[in-house]
């Protein structure tokens, strides 16, 4: 009875140690796929948030637009492109699908600083201005490790400026304002790529204006009749253009909550 109690304590022991060890293994391998998955999650997830959650980032950045205008052309000393400047905040709204794809809103208002080409024959001066920018953009993690990530974008997208330069006239006891504007939109392609350390983000547009309308009201000097004669006041020039081909990039850095 003694060795029979033996034998069946033996066989027990060895059950145990077996279902302790594959118990062991078993929480091994759920371990490891544990850590593979938080490896090549998409930074956009997290434990609070689940597919198709609005979230929004945060930024800024720098542009620059090459661009052309027929506006008053025919004058000699009128330059008919430049490249204007701009610096931005953004605010990005951003929709996810799946873990590798996610759908933004970008909105980006810039003060804008426009090139010579409108102003500078009367005002001797660029002017000043504001730019709206918002776009629909497709975004995909091609690369996502330890925290690491690289994401290309797509979209189209429409932006809106207002640019003004104001000169102040003398005219025998009396300032004058003479001021002149420009209205411009433009629906654009835009291609981009953006590099990442988990919530901090770094990225480059590249945006083709395939569709822009300029509306304006320029002051332009008028010819002296002779060296004694007063000062005569501006000529206003209202006209409107449209025009195919211009060009931007834009840099900005996101912080992506």
């Amino acid at each position: 009875m003694i060795i029979f109690n033996q034998k069946v304590n033996q066989v027990f022991c060895k059950s145990i140690s077996r279902s302790i060890i594959v118990i062991s293994t078993w929480l091994m391998m759920l371990t490891i796929q544990n850590v593979h998955a938080e490896e090549t999650t998409s930074p956009i997830e997290d434990k609070d948030s689940g597919y198709g959650k609005l979230k929004i980032a945060w930024g800024f950045g720098y542009g620059f637009d090459w661009r052309k205008s027929n506006l008053i052309k025919n004058t000699s000393n009128q330059k008919t492109s430049g490249i204007d400047n701009k610096y931005g905040l953004i605010a990005s709204f951003q929709y996810t699908l799946n873990p590798s794809v996610f759908i933004e809103l970008p909105i980006i208002i810039s003060y804008l600083a426009p090139s010579t080409r409108y102003f500078n024959s009367y005002h001797n001066n660029s002017g000043d201005g504001y730019n709206i920018d918002v776009s629909i953009l497709g975004n995909y993690y091609l690369i996502v490790k330890n925290g690491f990530s690289f994401l290309p974008k797509a979209g189209l997208g429409y932006t809106f400026g207002y640019m003004w330069q104001t000169s102040t006239r003398l005219v025998i006891d009396k300032n004058i304002n003479d001021t002149s504007s420009v209205i411009q939109s433009s629906f654009f392609i835009r291609l981009g790529a953006e590099v990442g350390y988990f919530k901090h983000h770094i990225g480059i547009f590249f945006n083709y204006y395939f569709l822009t309308n300029e509306f304006s009201s320029i002051k332009m000097r008028t010819a002296q009749t002779s060296a004694n004669a007063a000062i005569q006041p501006p000529v206003t020039i209202d006209s409107s253009n449209t025009y195919l081909d211009s060009f931007g990039t834009n840099i900005y850095y996101m912080y992506r909550f």
